[in-house]
């Protein structure tokens, strides 16, 4: 009579191996007899999806927050026939990408926490931590922002040690770039199905710059330090592209899930300065006197009441990056100095907004900026902004 054989039981196994009765080395994707033989292992089909766990890159793990999964073995491709292994790797590139637990938990905070700091409309507030994050779940480039300006934010609380810092730090770079990459290929081909993925993920971007400055992951940054007129200059430009996504696709961006961040009364009360001043056509004396009283102009005309008794500054502050000319953008890079005061009192509307941690001194550094490059004959009309910022 023959020895039975030695081993432990698996009631963990393949079920093509249970239906044979043999034993499963349970080997992922597809075990060892399945293998062998060319089956249909069902292991294929429990491969992770989208919650699921990914080993991270050196330096990006943090076992407080639970250790990654294997790694799935490789197939044996002199077994499977070429046909059974192109069809098994297509499978398998066409998954969804994986996310780890500190994804999830990057994710709870951008929803609770990060998410109130990107206005001060309670409405954008909402649609920031809910809105964006369902459309996030069919853009992974847009996940993949949520995540690093949350992992950004957490970097800014107190009682964290230099060395999760500096982890946090290195884990929003890394997946700020790969969705730059993403970003890049998607937002030539916009259209009304996925038009709020590349705006939504343009604006974390303007609060993601300012944010990283300084920091290990950009410590040489010139933002707002050093040269302080072109480091502005940048971030308006950043501004500018969001702007550009928006005039271009509005109509379809106020109908979608994220109208709430186009706050109608915002858009509303904000006056084109360049219409009320006619700034181009005007001797320069005059120009620079109008400009002067243009921010008091739009605190007393033209608001609807629920405005003029709760303004919000952050988001005034922003409807008006939205709306400005690019040919205002020009004359500014170019120095010219009714730009330049215009742009002083726009600091004005920042100072007055809440102050979060990625728009901490911002209004004066603005107002600095200015001051260091308008010319001397003009710099009594920046004197409200000084006054009040500096």
């Amino acid at each position: 009579m023959p020895r039975p054989r030695l081993g432990l039981k698996s009631r963990t196994g393949c079920r093509q191996c249970k239906r044979r009765r043999v034993k499963c080395d349970e080997r992922s994707p597809i075990c060892g007899d399945c293998s062998r033989l060319q089956l249909d292992c069902s292991f294929v089909s429990i491969t992770p999806h989208l919650w699921s766990m990914k080993p991270l890159r050196r330096g990006q793990g943090d076992e407080r927050w639970g250790a990654p999964t294997q790694r799935p073995g490789p197939v044996p491709q002199g077994i499977l026939s070429s046909q059974r292994l192109h069809s098994l790797q297509a499978s398998l590139s066409e998954e969804p990408p994986q996310y780890t637990l500190e994804d999830m938990r990057l994710l709870y905070h951008f929803s609770n926490h990060t998410a109130m700091t990107l206005s001060d409309v309670p409405e954008a507030q909402l649609a920031w931590g809910t809105s964006a994050i369902q459309v996030a779940f069919k853009h992974p480039f847009l996940l993949q922002g949520i995540l690093a300006l949350s992992a950004l934010h957490l970097t800014s609380l107190e009682g964290r040690t230099t060395r999760e810092t500096e982890r946090l730090s290195i884990v929003a770079a890394s997946k700020q770039d790969a969705a730059l990459r993403e970003f890049r290929s998607k937002v030539g081909h916009i259209t009304r199905q996925n038009c709020n993925s590349p705006f939504a993920f343009s604006f974390l971007t303007e609060f993601y710059i300012p944010a990283s400055a300084g920091t290990v992951i950009n410590p040489s940054a010139t933002f707002m330090n050093n040269n302080l007129f072109e480091a502005v200059l940048d971030w308006l430009r950043l501004h500018r592209g969001t702007s550009d996504i928006y005039k271009r696709h509005g109509d379809w961006l106020a109908a979608g899930p994220l109208a709430a961040l186009f706050w109608g009364d915002v858009l509303m009360v904000l006056v084109d300065i360049f219409s009320r001043t006619q700034i181009f056509n005007k001797p320069n004396q005059a120009t620079t006197a109008e400009l002067h009283r243009s921010p008091r102009q739009f605190q007393s005309d033209q608001h609807p009441p629920n405005v003029v008794n709760k303004p919000y500054y952050l988001g005034l502050s922003f409807s008006w990056l939205f709306r400005v000319p690019a040919r205002y953008v020009e004359l500014l890079e170019r120095r010219q100095p009714a730009s330049l005061i215009i742009f002083a009192h726009f600091a004005l509307l920042l100072h007055n907004a809440p102050r979060f941690w990625w728009n901490k001194g911002m209004s004066a550094k603005i107002v600095k900026a200015v001051s260091a490059v308008l010319p001397a004959q003009c710099q009594q009309y920046i004197k409200l902004p000084i006054q009040e910022i500096l």
